[in-house]
C-alpha cells in the first residue's frame, strides 16, 4: 500500500514505472483525472481515490477507481461519518 499526491504519481510515471506492481494505490490532496486514473490502474492491484481536509490528512470520503469507471468522484463518506457538500 502506497498513499501519495497526485504530483508524486505523476513522478514515479515520469520515472518509468511502466511494469504491474502489486500494490494498493490511495492517492488523495487533488481532484483525479481520468488520465493518470487510467494510467494508475493499469500499474496498481488497485486504486482508491480519498478526500478529505487536506490539512488535518484526514480522509472523510473513499472510492475505489476502476479502469472502466465512467467518471472519477470522491466516493462515499466512511463509516460513522457525514458530508455536507
Amino acid at each position: 500500500m502506497m498513499q501519495a499526491t497526485l504530483y508524486t504519481w505523476r513522478m514515479m510515471l515520469e520515472a518509468g514505472w511502466d511494469t504491474s506492481t502489486p500494490i494498493k494505490v490511495i492517492c488523495g490532496g487533488e481532484t483525479l483525472p481520468k488520465e493518470l486514473a487510467e494510467k494508475i490502474t493499469q500499474r496498481a492491484a488497485s486504486l482508491w481515490n480519498v478526500y478529505g481536509p487536506t490539512e488535518t490528512t484526514v480522509w472523510s470520503t473513499v472510492k475505489q477507481i476502476k479502469a472502466d469507471d465512467g467518471m472519477i468522484t470522491i466516493g462515499r463518506p466512511i463509516d460513522n461519518t457525514s458530508i455536507y457538500i
